[in-house]
């Protein structure tokens, strides 16, 4: 078992890794914590993107504008989510809206970046074929056994804001598996320093600790 925190950490070194920015590592490490703290794919859901991405099969697009929700391309969950969010929700203030997105690869790491929603007062309810998931400050529900597909044809997002106090319990720990974990390792050191006098004095890792 992992502390969310580890597991945020490490994965947005990982991230970071397969080419995302750091704005976009960061916010990979913040959803892959909220899927966990809901109890739904996490690491494992990522390290299928990640590795599509570090191996060419999937290319990110360059700037989030580049997304259309309504064009019926294939698109990333994780980028679509950050599209999302950044384009069609910050605005709502106890407001509703609905999108129907078609072809989204991943749909679970467009699930993640949406559930800061939730940590922020709204209720969401997002579906695809299989699976159900509707959650809030104060319940969730999931239904259906298909929570973590490679592709979906289409990904239903409705998010109604409100007023309400949070009273659902969340978990700080998540059981992840050792291939996962060494999967996320891996792609993680490639974003460290390697240990040199000048990375020493640049700064990275401890320094020198004793005085020559």
């Amino acid at each position: 078992m992992y502390s969310l925190g580890e597991v945020e950490a490490i994965s947005k070194k990982a991230a970071k890794a397969v080419g995302m920015t750091w704005g976009e590592a960061a916010e990979a490490g913040h959803a892959i914590r909220n899927l966990a703290r809901f109890n739904l794919p996490n690491v494992e859901a990522f390290v299928l993107l990640f590795q599509e991405l570090i191996s060419g099969k999937l290319l990110r697009p360059s700037i989030s504008s580049e997304i259309e929700l309504t064009d019926g391309k294939e698109k990333i969950g994780f980028f679509l989510g950050l599209l999302i969010l950044d384009s069609k929700f910050p605005s709502l203030h106890f407001k509703s809206e609905s999108l129907e997105i078609k072809n989204v690869r991943f749909p679970v790491s467009l699930l993640g970046t949406l559930l800061s929603l939730v940590l922020n007062g709204a209720e969401i309810d997002v579906r695809w074929k299989g699976f159900k998931f509707k959650a809030s400050v104060k319940s969730v529900t999931v239904e259906g056994e298909n929570f973590n597909p490679k592709k979906v044809e289409y990904v239903y997002v409705r998010v109604i804001y409100s007023k309400v106090n949070r009273i659902i319990k969340f978990k700080n720990r998540v059981y992840v598996s050792e291939m996962n974990w060494m999967l996320l390792e891996s792609l993680a050191f490639q974003t460290y320093v390697p240990d040199s006098e000048v990375s020493r004095k640049t700064g990275a890792g401890s320094g020198n600790l004793i005085d020559d």
